[in-house]
């Protein structure tokens, strides 16, 4: 998965059933260029799980709690998102077989709930298990799936649908498993700005959940390869002499007459803080998006890769297509392999360089690096602790 995922053109990945749980690290599947938000089963078992990933190069993103979906221990993750000019809030969601009425509510309540604006995009996603509900294509509404049987006016598969279609949102995944049934249920309010199709996958691929790609077109006016820039002082090239100068010049004895040691502590800081920024230059700091065992015959081959994989789903003749993936899959996986015995090797000739890329796989923990609760939002692991 790690090598398919480091590759892959998908800018958001969701998944169901992770069947991950704490001690697995994110960076185990997911490069530095996804930001990763997931919920576990929460045991030992090896079930459930879902997760959001989006590609941090073009999409800005924080995880949102909803205090119904908390309070009801629901298997969920949302996540408010901005592309481009664009404000988005994902929600997905894995409901286990046989799950009652009341946590498709508690679904519902939690998706309700959701603080959005008219203009925002909203994605409703995830394996909600309901085998019996027949869908058909909308006669009117372009990419539309409309359910034509959903049981009794009391049904749990009506109020769940009902209460999504009547706050504008419709199901558009048309890609049947198997056994022809929809399983995997994709809810927009944004459904005429859409396309659906199979995806290539990133696993092997199970029969009752072929893996889908919705391709939606939002442009604006932000430069996405600009917009990510991140800047950090650099004390190398600090002018040290006018630092210097400029502390000397400061007459703290003056500043501190009359005041507390807390009223201390915060001039002093400020003043150094004012110093750095006057006299510490900053430097535009670019994530590195490239996969490390990239290269230029890899590229070639993913590039014919996906060429094959659009004449595949025009002409229906999926030979060339497996020919190309079978190339491109096993390259990437040579170079793989190759690059992890690589690291392997410098434990012993380099073993900070070694333990640089053991680290890298553990930083990345399934903690949301900003959390929205209530209209408060941190980034603050001890104030988002305090939210709960």
């Amino acid at each position: 998965f790690f090598r398919n995922s480091t590759t892959c053109d998908f800018d958001i990945i969701i998944i169901t059933e992770t069947w991950l749980k704490s001690g697995i690290h994110n960076a185990e599947y997911f490069d530095a260029s996804f930001d990763v938000y997931r919920r576990d089963r929460g045991n030992d078992k090896l079930c459930g799980g879902v997760l959001i990933a989006l590609r941090n190069k073009t999409i800005t993103s924080e995880q949102i709690i909803i205090k119904e979906a908390e309070d009801s221990n629901l298997e969920y993750v949302c996540v408010r998102a901005q592309v481009n000019a664009h404000n988005l809030f994902i929600y997905a969601a894995y409901t286990p077989p046989h799950t009652s009425k009341a946590v498709y509510k508690s679904h519902l309540s939690a998706i309700n709930s959701i603080n959005k604006n008219p203009e925002d995009v909203i994605i409703i996603a995830g394996d909600f298990n309901m085998p019996d509900v027949q869908w058909a294509t909308d006669d009117e509404l372009v990419n539309v799936q409309v359910p034509n049987s959903l049981g009794t006016e009391e049904s749990t598969e009506r109020e769940f649908i009902t209460g999504l279609m009547s706050g504008g949102l419709h199901q558009v995944n048309s890609i049947r498993n198997s056994l022809d049934r929809l399983l995997d249920l994709f809810f927009t309010n944004d459904f005429d700005n859409c396309s659906i199709d199979s995806a290539e996958p990133l696993v092997p691929v199970e029969g009752y959940h072929p893996p889908i790609v919705v391709t939606f077109e939002w442009h604006g006016a932000t430069d996405s390869e600009t917009s990510g820039l991140k800047r950090q002082f650099n004390f190398k090239r600090a002018n040290y002499s006018d630092i210097t100068a400029h502390l000397e010049a400061i007459d703290f004895g003056a500043l501190f007459v009359g005041k507390s040691l807390a009223e201390k502590v915060d001039i002093l800081h400020n003043t150094l803080d004012d110093t750095v920024k006057r006299f510490v230059p900053t430097v535009a700091i670019k994530r590195n998006h490239k996969c490390p065992w990239f290269n230029k015959q890899l590229k070639q081959l993913k590039n014919k890769k996906n060429k094959e994989w659009k004449k595949y789903r025009k002409s229906g003749n999926k030979q060339r297509f497996d020919v190309a993936f079978g190339a491109f899959d096993k390259l990437n996986t040579e170079l793989y392999e190759s690059y992890v015995d690589k690291m392997k090797s410098t434990l012993k000739k380099d073993p900070s360089s070694f333990w640089r890329y053991v680290n890298s796989k553990k930083s990345t923990d399934n903690k949301p690096k900003t959390l929205s609760f209530n209209g408060v939002k941190t980034s603050d692991e001890k104030l988002q602790s305090n939210m709960f």
